[in-house]
């Protein structure tokens, strides 16, 4: 839930366990300036905003922002995405090895699996990458949702996109699909900026 900075540096220095006189005391100020802060007629300098920031382990985008973003479920999904691009990477190195287990004689046998692992293990790399990419610049859980419908049809797209290439052979098609994919992403950023 989005703040204004007052509710928010009250709500920090509540949570913190200190009085207005002793975050004063802190920051070198006087009591009646965090009064004012947190009745919203004054606001910190620039200055005060970096050790209050310091100060409440949070940065000056989320005091200024009126929110604070949960680091402990971004680092969640970090991990979940570099596991997921890990296996990406393992299958796409591993996939070769039905050559050797087939022999290389009978490559019409092994060839489709190669293509078929590829297929799943690009996405899952694709995914992974530009869904951790951004994280910690959302501004919102509602933009952090909307950001992975967007990653979550760009890999989708991709998937389809080499099944439909590699395996049949319709590069055209997988094109249309791809582009398709874009074009549906497009659609759902401009009619939620007209909400």
């Amino acid at each position: 839930m989005k703040k204004d900075l007052a509710t928010l540096l009250t709500e920090l220095r509540k949570k913190n366990n200190m009085t207005q006189n002793e975050l004063a005391e802190k920051l070198g100020v006087t009591y009646q300036a965090v009064s004012k802060w947190e009745r919203g007629e004054n606001y910190p300098d620039s200055l005060l905003l970096l050790e209050i920031a310091k100060l409440y382990k949070v940065t000056v985008d989320e005091l200024l922002r009126g929110e604070i973003i949960n680091k402990k479920n971004n680092e969640s999904i970090i991990k979940r995405k570099r596991i997921l691009f890990i296996t990406g990477i393992t299958l796409l190195i591993l996939s070769p090895i039905t050559a050797f287990i087939y022999g290389f004689e009978n490559y019409e046998k092994y060839g489709i699996a190669i293509l078929l692992i590829a297929a799943v293990a690009i996405p899952m790399i694709i995914y992974a990458t530009i869904t951790s990419q951004n994280l910690f610049e959302q501004n919102s859980p509602k933009t952090l949702r909307q950001k992975q419908k967007e990653d979550g049809i760009y890999a989708i797209a991709a998937g389809i996109f080499l099944v439909l290439g590699l395996v049949f052979g319709l590069w055209y098609i997988a094109w249309v699909v791809f582009i398709f994919a874009y074009a549906i992403t497009v659609f759902i950023k401009k009619s939620k900026e007209e909400k």
